[in-house]
């Protein structure tokens, strides 16, 4: 409030004020505290105010593990940059300083504070506060801040190595654990390195900038035709897979010490196409002895009409039943199954409709007759659309999304089943077996007589 005043009653020796509402401290002064007046003369209202007054008493520097961990700012100063397992890189660190008051508190200085190395050749400051060990041998650290030296910092770089102790990957953009989008989406793997010194790099690929990934880690899929992985870590989404893909980091100085995270690889359908299946996890799950299976087509228009033939192998499944999905509610709708038994036809109609983007068309039921690993395809037999006011009609196109294989897995029940009629079968033939016997020995009987 611009009606206040305030101003110092202590001797002049000791603070100013240097603006209308800071105070500031006088170079080489002794006072423990200052006091000030603070006027509000329109109300006649006064009271006083006493500010104590800490000085430098020194300044100090201490390092931790760089990249920075939960828990890692609490661990003893780091003096000891080692060498990363095999790789011939080092170690880094964060450096800090820290000014010690007279009071006896402490307060972090480091983002006023510049630092510097007695041998840059063996550790240089980067980015103002990473040390980054480059060679083997001891250098000391000191920090400058308000025109204060601090202690000198020993810090020490090791061939010793440290060694990876255990890897863990997640997945940062999937959702459940799933990588879905077109055919070629790309995503990183996140891999947690932890070492024997108890330091640990959260995210190698993004975290760690001076060592090149593989020079550490190699990296490699299950199913590579579906879910590749790069040597730098790089997943890439090429198709559908009937089960969870096992992608796996392994140490290149032990290629005993891996970790593994599985990813279900699912593409997502592009405009104009159809997607079949689960929007989640692998394609097709089956639950019991059905497979649910949703028809989603990608409209990038207003979508009028459309057909899509599903084939499956009538072998294994049967089609049981088939209905509207959530996002055709309107309009036309038909779904023809069982004619013939190994294609489910969907087929709607709405002039009127306004539909847009991915929706649900169609959701079928499949009733599993045997195990098997099942191919399911569609054709999109005639997809009408207006798009931007413009109609656009495509017929015969075979569709990418939604073409994948269906685990399928005989239940218990059905395995049952089966052997029951196969032991009535055994049973049966052994029965008229023994019937023809006897019929050959009566026959036999009466020749003889």
């Amino acid at each position: 409030d611009s009606r206040v005043t305030i101003s110092v009653m202590s001797a002049a020796s000791c603070a100013v004020m240097s603006s209308p509402f800071v105070v500031a401290i006088v170079d080489h002064a002794s006072c423990v505290s200052v006091s000030l007046l603070v006027e509000y003369a329109e109300a006649e209202l006064s009271t006083t105010l006493t500010i104590p007054v800490v000085y430098l008493s020194h300044l100090y520097v201490k390092a931790t593990p760089y990249p920075a961990y939960v828990g890692s700012t609490n661990v003893e100063a780091v003096h000891m940059l080692h060498q990363i397992d095999c790789t011939g890189y080092y170690q880094h660190a964060l450096v800090g300083a820290y000014a010690v008051l007279s009071d006896a508190t402490t307060t972090a200085v480091t983002s006023r504070a510049t630092f510097h190395s007695s041998d840059p050749a063996k550790v240089v400051v980067n980015s103002l506060t990473r040390l980054a060990g480059t060679s083997v041998g001891s250098v000391l650290v000191l920090a400058s801040w308000a025109s204060t030296s601090s202690e000198a910092y020993t810090l020490e770089v090791t061939e010793v190595p440290v060694i990876v102790s255990s890897l863990t990957l997640k997945f940062a953009g999937g959702v459940s654990d799933t990588l879905s989008g077109v055919a070629g989406r790309t995503e990183g793997v996140r891999v947690r390195v932890r070492f024997s010194d108890g330091t640990e790099f959260t995210n190698m690929l993004t975290l760690v900038d001076w060592i090149p990934v593989g020079v550490l880690l190699a990296f490699s899929s299950s199913a590579p035709s579906a879910l590749s992985v790069s040597a730098a870590g790089v997943m890439t989404l090429l198709g559908n897979h009937y089960e969870q893909v096992a992608v796996t980091a392994t140490s290149v100085c032990d290629a005993e010490m891996t970790g593994s995270k599985s990813v279900a690889a699912n593409l997502s359908p592009a405009a104009g196409d159809v997607d079949v299946g689960n929007l989640l996890g692998v394609q097709f799950e089956q639950i019991g002895d059905t497979l649910m299976v949703r028809v989603r087509l990608n409209a990038n228009g207003l979508l009028k009409n459309f057909q899509i033939d599903v084939v499956i192998d009538d072998s294994v499944v049967r089609a049981a039943s088939c209905g509207r999905g959530a996002g055709w509610t309107d309009g036309e709708f038909q779904c023809g199954i069982n004619d013939p038994f190994e294609t489910v036809s969907v087929i709607g109609n709405n002039a009127n409709s306004a539909a847009t983007g991915v929706l649900e068309v169609a959701v079928f039921y499949l009733t599993v007759n045997a195990g098997a690993q099942m191919q399911i395809s569609a054709t999109l037999r005639e997809l009408v659309q207006f798009v931007d006011g413009v109609q656009v009609r495509v017929t015969e196109q075979a569709i990418v999304a939604g073409d994948g294989v269906a685990l399928v897995r005989e239940t218990s029940g059905r395995r049952r089943l089966a052997e029951l009629q196969v032991a009535h079968a055994r049973s049966s033939s052994a029965a008229l077996s023994r019937a023809g016997s006897a019929r050959r020995l009566e026959a036999v009987s009466s020749a003889t007589i």
